[in-house]
């Protein structure tokens, strides 16, 4: 009997035992599934109020499964900087375009459009989804409702700051509301005034 043959007959059992266990691990490394697929997904660093205007600090990236990934969510910072937010985010929540006031007409057909008040403190009480009237103060057409039953989209924050680290609207605040074509022409050509008046529904 040749060396080989002696040593395999003398620790058979050790050697089978061994060659049982490594095809085990085989079989359990071929059943473990592999690292998921993961992408890189635009969320809100910070808590961003209604109406901020995003720029590249208030942005992250963070990678995830494709599977948890939010529907619609931003891949690119780019497509968000510069965009405003419509309703509160709050920190680590993915950037959506539902969650981004929409430009041009809109998929039902309506068009956003800024507005300036006339009551820098009128912007305060209102809110996305409120629907408001819209009241000419100034000239022939005092008085007027020159937009009837449009929708707020959003109100951008104030620009001033107080000392407190407050804000402070000024006069002429900006609200964006969505409107028909015709409304949104009416609007848009009421811009020049010093500012509208709103009654709330």
């Amino acid at each position: 009997m040749t060396a080989a043959r002696l040593f395999i007959h003398r620790f058979r059992r050790p050697l089978a035992a061994a060659c049982a266990g490594l095809a085990a691990l085989v079989i359990i490394t071929a059943a473990r599934p592999g690292e998921p697929e993961r992408v890189d997904i635009v969320i809100a660093a910070i808590d961003l109020p209604a109406g901020a205007t995003l720029t590249n600090d208030d942005l992250d990236l963070r990678s995830i499964p494709v599977d948890f990934v939010t529907p619609g969510a931003l891949v690119d910072p780019a497509e968000a900087v510069g965009r405003t937010i419509a309703s509160r985010v709050d920190a680590g929540e993915a950037i959506t375009p539902g969650r981004l006031v929409a430009t041009g007409e809109r998929s039902d057909g309506l068009h956003v459009v800024p507005v300036r008040l006339a009551d820098p403190e009128a912007a305060d009480l209102l809110a996305p989804g409120t629907t408001i009237d819209l009241v000419a103060i100034e000239g022939e057409q005092s008085g007027r409702v020159i937009a009837a039953a449009v929708q707020v989209v959003t109100v951008p924050r104030p620009a001033s700051a107080t000392g407190l680290g407050g804000t402070q609207r000024r006069a002429g605040s900006l609200i964006v509301v969505a409107a028909d074509r015709r409304t949104a022409v009416t609007l848009a050509a009421a811009g020049a005034q010093p500012g509208l008046g709103v009654v709330m529904r």
